[in-house]
């Protein structure tokens, strides 16, 4: 591999050939990211992919891209060199898994480019990161008795999540703790607990863990996890949740359960990525109790929720783009969440299942962990099954197998 001033040699060089034969502002023209390899001084405004469509750069478009491609530095090497060795589901995901992916698009008729754009605003969370977002320091957990997580959901990433953190505390040394389970930990002493999880994302999956142990589940739905003894133990410690990635529409979620059922115990943490996937109108809907109607579809997702992929107009270069990806993706996602529900042998409201074609509650994020990808996430990264658009049918293959 050529060392680093070499490539940054050659990206310059490249930079250099747009800016002479052009007199529009570099930031107009391009999208600023973060490749591997290369510091921000480096080029002086870190490493740079051409996204302009403006006439008579398409050229100058090719000759970086060119250059970045050489050296395994394009976005599409980017994004291989996340999943090969991280996606922990199947044996990592290759580059001709991402093309197969991407080629769905343009089987379904010249859409490529918005499968391009998707990756390019892929999120995805390897291992580390994770645990960095967690804040898992000597420092921050030295106050609680207990480290747990919900082991008794089958299927779910807690195992995973639960051994992860387990290797990074060993690191820690003298002040190593255990991951114990939530339940036997609640059932067993009044010590403080910090409970952890991957996500907070629409606080459903949290809520019904609250739920579970305070014996509320609903009738007929499967517990997440076995009712304590005594519900009152559940607030008879602190309890401190914390996520590595929150979205406001989670956090709200849960601040409002736990306030109705007087857990003012329980708190979530700030640490972790934040997401706004929720309006300031729509903070106000589900802290009124008017995000939710009676048949469980959203009252008003168009003023209430904000697809997070389709926020970037940046991304898609204009509104018509966006407007026609984002169409795209309801379109072939309502019919993959439709399958999914099928899956489970729910009933949902067609309404319902329309809301969900971004993923749960309209959220349209691209997320993914190295061990799952949140219901959150387009159906598109993590669903397969028919689809058809206009005339043509396809089987729809997700760039993540078996994420669910």
């Amino acid at each position: 591999m050529r060392d680093g001033s070499y490539v940054a040699g050659q990206l310059r060089e490249a930079v250099e050939v747009i800016r002479r034969r052009s007199n529009i502002p570099l930031r107009e023209k391009f999208h600023i990211v973060a490749l591997r390899g290369l510091s921000v001084g480096d080029i002086g405004r870190g490493d740079i992919i051409v996204e302009s469509e403006r006439p008579g750069l398409a050229k100058l478009k090719r000759i970086l891209d060119d250059k970045l491609d050489m050296f395994g530095l394009d976005w599409r090497s980017r994004v291989e060199n996340l999943l090969r060795f991280s996606w922990s589901h199947g044996g990592g995901i290759s580059r001709a898994d991402i093309d197969a992916w991407l080629k769905q698009f343009s089987d379904l008729g010249s859409h490529g480019w918005i499968g391009e754009r998707l990756l390019r605003a892929l999120n995805f969370w390897p291992a580390p990161r994770l645990l960095q977002a967690l804040d898992l320091t000597v420092a921050s957990i030295a106050g609680f008795g207990h480290i747990c997580v919900n082991t008794q959901t089958i299927g779910k990433s807690a195992g995973v999540v639960s051994n992860q953190v387990q290797k990074h505390l060993e690191t820690l040394g003298a002040h190593v703790k255990t991951v114990d389970d939530l339940w036997n930990v609640l059932e067993k002493d009044n010590k403080s607990v910090l409970y952890i999880e991957d996500c907070l994302l629409s606080g459903t999956e949290t809520c019904s863990l609250l739920r579970g142990l305070l014996n509320e589940t609903t009738e007929g739905r499967r517990p997440k996890v076995s009712a304590l003894a005594d519900p009152e133990r559940l607030r008879s410690r602190r309890i401190e949740m914390r996520f590595g990635v929150i979205a406001n529409l989670g956090r709200v979620v849960v601040e409002e359960f736990v306030s109705r059922r007087r857990l003012a115990n329980i708190s979530v943490a700030q640490c972790g990525m934040k997401l706004a996937t929720l309006t300031e109108d729509g903070v106000l809907a589900v802290r009124n109790g008017e995000f939710i109607d009676e048949t469980k579809c959203m009252r008003d997702p168009a003023k209430h929720v904000r697809p997070m992929v389709f926020s970037d107009l940046a991304l898609w270069d204009h509104a018509d783009r966006l407007l026609r990806a984002k169409q795209f993706c309801q379109t072939l996602g309502t019919q993959l969440w439709q399958g999914y529900v099928d899956s489970k042998g729910w009933r949902w409201d067609k309404r319902r299942v329309e809301q969900c074609g971004l993923g749960m509650n309209g959220q349209g994020l691209a997320l993914a962990f190295a061990h799952s990808v949140p219901k959150s996430s387009l159906p598109l990264f993590w669903y397969g099954g028919k689809v058809k658009l206009g005339s043509v049918r396809l089987t729809w293959r997700p760039l993540f197998p078996n994420a669910t």
